[in-house]
């Protein structure tokens, strides 16, 4: 089920608003140390947990992906989830003001709204707002989890190291394991998305195979047939997540590059704020209800938006392969990373609740 995820104050803050925070917290690591490096091993900046999540910020969570779901499910009665269900398209019922959503295999469910939480490419937004293909970002991530000792890797590390075209992220995640991801600027892949890579670590070792240390030994220590790749793809901002009773949220409305570790943040303060929104309506005021998800929109696209951006400009600059263009880069990451990190922190790292 994927692999490590990284929860910046902004999705703690939404699992504490539903009492969920200190049961992800404890099976996580909190960020403690942070580290940016180049290749051979100098450091441009290091930054302390008080540094990111001082003045009433909630801390930096890291954990597996598995185990948070684990944690939303349980406070779930057992027939609400239903895995392996294809969704197809959806209808409207005028009269009844209802919607029948339809899946494959001729499973149907019906319902007041229907919220497309299907990701990147997903089956709701293709089928009831039309599609566009995401935009490419020039570059691909291998993402792996393994055991690793706590010599090498101390507990609530994190660490990015920057080549030229590569990039290397180390995180300690709990459990006495590592998360570890890997990008390349390559051709976009005719693989699916997150699928094991058997040839990952061929591939790796020669393209990160000479950054310094532990990042080659991570590289060695993960079985091969447990490393995922995905090409790292975003789309424009756009406004248009809503329709009448159908709503986007998530990366089905707003799909981010992982360059801020946001993407799985920005879907949790979406999944949390909806439910004001929705609060008091009348099933059958399908005016009504298609007003409260526009406003949904409202309050939510500026944030996503600057995440989106952002997140899209810092992973251009950081897979930048020009000898020049890199030291520049790196000369300016010394010099401003650690205010970058806490101005972001501010603005990003809050949940803001509506109201």
């Amino acid at each position: 089920m994927g692999a490590g995820i990284g929860l910046w104050g902004n999705a703690i803050g939404a699992l504490r608003h539903i009492g969920l925070a200190d049961a992800v917290l404890a099976r996580a690591e909190t960020m403690q140390i942070t580290d940016f490096l180049l290749a051979d091993g100098r450091r441009l900046s290091r930054m302390g947990a008080s540094e990111l999540t001082g003045k009433g910020l909630e801390p930096f969570a890291l954990v597996h992906r598995a185990e948070l779901l684990e944690v939303l499910l349980d406070q779930l009665p057992a027939d609400v989830v239903h895995f392996g269900s294809t969704f197809v398209s959806c209808d409207e019922d005028a009269t009844r003001r209802t919607l029948t959503a339809h899946f494959a295999g001729g499973k149907q469910e019906g319902g007041d709204v229907l919220i497309g939480a299907d990701g990147l490419k997903s089956a709701v937004r293709a089928r009831m707002f039309g599609t566009s293909p995401p935009r490419y970002s020039g570059y691909t991530c291998w993402r792996g989890v393994v055991p690793f000792p706590e010599d090498r890797v101390p507990p609530g590390y994190v660490a990015e190291v920057w080549g030229r075209g590569a990039r290397f992220g180390i995180v300690r995640i709990g459990g006495g394991r590592v998360y570890w991801w890997a990008t390349l600027n390559a051709p976009m892949s005719r693989m699916e998305q997150s699928v094991l890579d058997e040839d990952a670590k061929t591939t790796l070792l020669k393209s990160h195979g000479a950054f310094c240390d532990p990042v080659p030994a991570l590289i060695q220590a993960t079985d091969e047939t447990q490393i995922i790749r995905n090409d790292i793809f975003d789309r424009d901002p756009i406004r248009n997540w809503s329709r009448r009773r159908v709503l986007l949220i998530g990366d089905a409305a707003h799909p981010t590059t992982p360059n801020l570790g946001q993407g799985g943040c920005m879907a949790i303060e979406d999944g949390v704020t909806l439910p004001y929104f929705l609060k008091g309506l009348n099933p059958r005021d399908t005016a009504a209800i298609a007003d409260r998800l526009d406003k949904f929109v409202e309050f939510r696209y500026a944030k996503t938006r600057e995440v989106v951006l952002q997140s899209r400009w810092f992973g251009a600059i950081a897979q930048w392969e020009s000898g020049f263009l890199c030291a520049g880069r790196d000369a300016v990451m010394r010099a401003i990373a650690p205010l970058s990190m806490k101005i972001s922190a501010k603005r990003i790292g809050r949940f803001r609740e509506p109201g």
